[in-house]
């Protein structure tokens, strides 16, 4: 019986499809495109979500975009108010703390680092605290307003972080050493304090983490604590430095996980000067851990992700 050409190549080609589905490469599971984020006024940066709801900051903290995690859409924007110049609040890191600014309030408050230097004179750098409210307007559309609470200055540091440890009701805060980053544990000030001091030279930290840079690892972005780890993204492609996603262990106080983010295939390596590819932060959703780039958030299969380590070898541990 002779079988038609087409009616050969369809069979085939369903034969290469289904091996395909039942044989998938480990990199090609490791992560899935969930959303595509709308283009920004100014550059991306930190990320943190609440609830079903993302928070995008950006350069300058002159604004956030609110995203729909369920729906995966965009929601709207609100307006934030910085005291410093515009330009010396990066916005780098942004986390949700677990405490409220009054009992009914539906979100926590919102930390946003500035990250640069304020004040030459003590180096000083600014961690400043919102209070977020949600509102329907008469058209049944969301928006969401903000609130300055709190300014938590850090001094000492040329640039500085704020990581929040909500399960053990803390902050880390996180500045580059010689080499290293070096992460402080203190307690959260209290939000009737409107305006903060955190100097490590004299107030004694609760606990102490410094990490090795390896000379392959160089800015860092968003970081996020979670379940007893500090998620720590580094690398500006367009600075032609490599993205990596370190993961540290607050027991062991040293890293668990160094993953080369190239190696996972979500972009193309050879484009080291796309700035489009920098992983701006990291956060948990609903059970899973997503990657923000500048354009693109990505669900990742961390058990995957974490086949990738290559933490113990490298030359210079």
């Amino acid at each position: 019986m002779r079988i038609p050409f087409i009616s050969l190549l369809f069979f085939i080609g369903s034969l290469l499809f289904a091996q395909s589905e039942v044989f998938p490469l480990n990199k090609e599971k490791a992560y899935e495109k969930y959303m595509v984020l709308v283009k920004p006024k100014t550059s991306v940066q930190g990320g943190a979500c609440f609830g079903d709801f993302l928070f995008v900051g950006h350069d300058r903290n002159s604004y956030m975009d609110v995203y729909d995690m369920s729906s995966r859409m965009y929601v709207c924007s609100m307006t934030m108010q910085t005291p410093e110049p515009k330009n010396r609040c990066h916005a780098n890191t942004i986390n949700f703390g677990n405490q409220y600014y009054n009992k009914g309030d539906e979100f926590p408050l919102l930390y946003v680092s500035s990250g640069y230097t304020v004040s030459n004179a003590d180096g000083r750098s600014n961690v400043y605290v919102y209070r977020i409210s949600k509102h329907t307007v008469r058209d049944d559309s969301i928006v969401f307003r903000s609130e300055l609470v709190q300014t938590i200055s850090v001094i000492g540091a040329s640039w500085s972080e704020c990581v929040t440890d909500n399960e053990h009701d803390a902050i880390w805060i996180n500045y580059e050493g010689k080499g290293n980053s070096i992460f402080l544990k203190y307690h959260v000030p209290d939000v009737r304090q409107k305006n903060a001091l955190i100097n490590p030279l004299e107030t004694s930290a609760l606990d102490t983490i410094i990490t090795n840079h390896f000379k392959i690892l160089k800015h860092n972005q968003g970081i996020l604590c979670h379940d007893g780890y500090i998620f720590m993204p580094f690398g500006v492609p367009s600075w032609r430095e490599e993205p990596y996603l370190t993961i540290i262990d607050l027991d062991k106080k040293d890293y668990a996980y160094i993953v080369n983010l190239y190696d996972l295939e979500m972009f193309n390596r050879l484009n080291l000067r796309d700035n489009t590819w920098e992983p701006e932060f990291f956060f948990f959703y609903d059970g899973d851990y997503f990657i923000g780039y500048r354009s693109v958030i990505y669900k990742l299969n961390m058990d995957l992700v974490k086949e990738s380590n290559y933490f113990y070898n490298i030359n210079c541990r």
